[in-house]
């Protein structure tokens, strides 16, 4: 109520008084950021939080009683884990970083999270646990918390860059040939793993690819498509194949194709 009080001139003054004075008698009865948190209603904003005039006030009062008790400091992203878990801060974090009210609180935040589990030496797979991604192993194509995942493991090959091939070895064995290829895609998009998920994805795609009974069945669905589709909108077999791993290598994946008598022909 304080904060749209404040947008209204005539109320302005009066609102900030009110909010000072919420704040000093949390402060002397030394009410924890914890349940300050809860008397601002943490259960209904908890996916909003970050967009609530009541983030401000709750951020206030941390800073307050961080400078007020000095023994018993606390911090954002602990506060927010002890109330909602790490898997819903990631969730909620994710979301707030997609709308540009809320994008650099979300995204400073996201990575003081990576740099909790950092501190508290928790392992790649610790962390896929912790996110509860094993619910959505099979497919994660639909899952939010595939983002933080992958950026964690950045963030160790980044302090570490000796544990790539270590980390690429155990993603390989832990997981089929889907969520390998998502995980990749997104592994891509982080400067420091890009050239090495390029290179295994390209690897894992040749090898699906040189599976006879694998290529023929896309030949077959581009095949169909294409039925389905006008004239203008027909799909090539083997331009996506071409786009992804360059026409020399494209080349050389087609000779190796032509030597196997389960994809020499195609008809």
């Amino acid at each position: 109520m304080t904060q749209s009080a404040k947008s209204v001139e005539g109320t302005r003054g009066i609102a900030t008084k009110v909010e000072d004075d919420l704040l000093r008698v949390w402060l002397y009865s030394q009410k924890t950021p914890d349940d300050a948190l809860g008397a601002i209603g943490h259960g209904e904003l908890m996916y909003t939080l970050l967009e609530s005039p009541l983030w401000g006030i709750w951020a206030k009062y941390l800073n307050a009683y961080n400078s007020r008790y000095p023994d018993k400091k606390a911090t954002v992203i602990k506060v927010l884990t002890r109330k909602y878990g790490d898997d819903h801060v990631a969730e909620i974090l994710e979301m707030a970083k997609s709308k540009d009210t809320t994008q650099d609180i979300a995204t400073k935040l996201a990575s003081m999270q990576l740099q909790l589990w950092l501190r508290n030496e928790k392992t790649v797979m610790d962390v896929f646990k912790i996110l509860k991604l094993y619910r959505t192993e099979s497919d994660f194509s639909h899952s939010p918390l595939l983002n933080p995942w992958v950026a964690y493991m950045n963030t160790i090959v980044t302090v570490n860059p000796n544990k790539m091939s270590v980390l690429l070895s155990t993603l390989e064995t832990r997981f089929s040939e889907r969520p390998l290829l998502q995980i990749l895609d997104t592994a891509k998009k982080f400067p420091s793993m890009e050239s090495a998920a390029t290179q295994l994805k390209a690897e894992k795609i040749e090898d699906i690819l040189r599976e006879g009974p694998l290529l023929i069945k896309w030949m077959k669905y581009v095949e169909v498509f294409n039925k389905g589709e006008a004239p203008k909108k027909q799909e090539s077999w083997i331009e996506p194949i071409r786009l992804e791993f360059g026409s020399i290598r494209l080349e050389g994946m087609i000779e190796k194709a032509m030597k196997d008598p389960s994809t020499a022909t195609f008809d």
